[in-house]
């Protein structure tokens, strides 16, 4: 069996796309009741930024095709991603009042550490 990288990346994408436009739009939904519409516009924008720098940070997959570089290509965007959760973790614990809704916002920045482990042990296994 062949394992595609592109194949991977693409899922990987779709999935982070949508999970964050959920998250998002969860998020920021239960605290206004009125402008829903505008709830869920935001929460699009957000998850297409969110996908475009998960885009980003996931084309050093790539390079372990070429190179076979593990570090290059699966340990570099997980500690990427663990600097973005270390800050949200930081902004999380200085804020006051918060919801459990606001913790869901982990979940976000916990799916590509999983993910990248995932397609190191896949692609890397002897």
């Amino acid at each position: 069996m062949k394992k595609s990288m592109k194949k991977y990346f693409i899922m990987q994408i779709v999935i982070g796309f949508v999970l964050a436009f959920f998250v998002l739009g969860i998020l920021y939904g239960g605290e206004s009741k009125r402008h829903q519409d505008a709830v869920w516009i935001i929460a699009l924008m957000g998850s297409f930024v969110y996908a475009l720098l998960n885009a980003v940070i996931h084309l050093f997959n790539f390079s372990y095709v070429k190179s076979q570089n593990k570090l290059l290509a699966f340990v570099l965007p997980i500690i990427v991603w663990t600097i973005f959760l270390n800050f949200a973790l930081y902004l999380l614990a200085i804020s006051y009042g918060l919801s459990a809704s606001d913790w869901s916002l982990l979940i976000i920045f916990i799916e590509p550490i999983v993910y990248n482990l995932l397609l190191l042990r896949l692609f890397t296994k002897s």
